[in-house]
C-alpha cells in the first residue's frame, strides 16, 4: 500500500511491545518494520530503515536512554515522527510550542523537555529544546 506508514517501537517491556505491535498490525495502513528495547539499536534502525515514525518509552537500554534518543533524532536532516508512550513522567517539565525560533521562515514544533532526577527515569538533570520543522514559511 503506498500510503502505508513505517514505524518502529522501541520499549523494555517485551509484553507491552508485542501487544502494541499486534494492535499497530491490525490497521492496514502501518507498517511495523523494527521493535527493540534498546536505545542504541532504535537508533540503529531509524538510520537505516528511515521509518515514518517512532513509538518509544523514555526508559531503554543499551546506553542510550529516551532524551539521547531524542536528542539524536532532533539531529538527523529527515525525522521521524516521534510518540512517547512513558510511565515515567513525574517530576519533568514539558512545553509544546508552535513559532519559528530559527527564523528560517518555516514553522517548528518546539518541544522543551526538562527532567530531573528520578524523572523519566533519569540519573541527572537533563535540558532539550527539540525542533521539529512542519513546513515551509507562510
Amino acid at each position: 500500500m503506498e500510503n502505508t506508514k513505517r514505524i518502529v517501537v522501541a520499549d523494555t517491556g517485551t509484553e507491552f511491545r508485542k501487544n502494541l505491535i499486534r494492535a499497530l498490525s491490525d490497521e492496514t495502513d502501518f507498517q511495523v518494520v523494527g521493535e527493540t528495547g534498546d536505545g542504541a539499536e532504535l537508533m540503529r534502525f531509524v538510520q537505516r530503515d528511515r521509518p515514518d515514525a517512532v513509538v518509544m518509552d523514555m526508559v531503554l537500554t543499551g546506553g542510550m536512554d529516551g532524551m539521547d534518543v531524542l536528542d539524536a533524532i532532533s539531529r538527523l536532516p529527515e525525522r521521524p515522527r516521534v510518540l512517547i508512550l512513558s510511565g515515567y513522567i513525574k517530576g519533568s517539565v514539558v512545553d509544546v510550542s508552535v513559532s519559528d525560533p530559527n527564523n528560517d521562515g518555516g514553522q517548528d514544533l518546539v518541544v522543551s523537555v526538562n527532567s530531573y532526577p528520578g524523572s523519566l527515569g533519569m540519573g541527572k538533570i537533563r535540558n532539550m529544546v527539540l525542533l521539529y520543522p512542519l513546513g515551509e514559511g507562510n
